[in-house]
């Protein structure tokens, strides 16, 4: 019973200190919901969005230059596969 004297006096008896605790209870709230949605997005579209798959369509400079230069020697056969 101490325990929720000691809450009761110190959250809920002042209207300024209770409308304090639901600001922040909202915040964190918020918080941990955005994260907890955006983690299961991520697990349920895995290897779907565009960071999982983007190293299949990116080029690197090598092949970039190949690709502007077409007589370019050595290029690798990769940058056009």
């Amino acid at each position: 019973m101490s325990l929720l004297n000691t809450v009761y006096r110190s959250v809920f008896r002042h209207t300024s200190t209770f409308t304090l605790g639901i600001v922040l209870g909202v915040v964190l709230f918020e918080l941990a919901f955005d994260q907890g949605a955006d983690a299961l997005f991520e697990n349920l579209n895995r290897r779907k969005l565009w960071k999982h798959i983007k190293h299949q369509y990116e080029q690197t400079e090598a092949c970039q230059m190949a690709d502007e230069d077409s007589f370019v020697r050595g290029a690798s056969l990769a940058c056009f596969l």
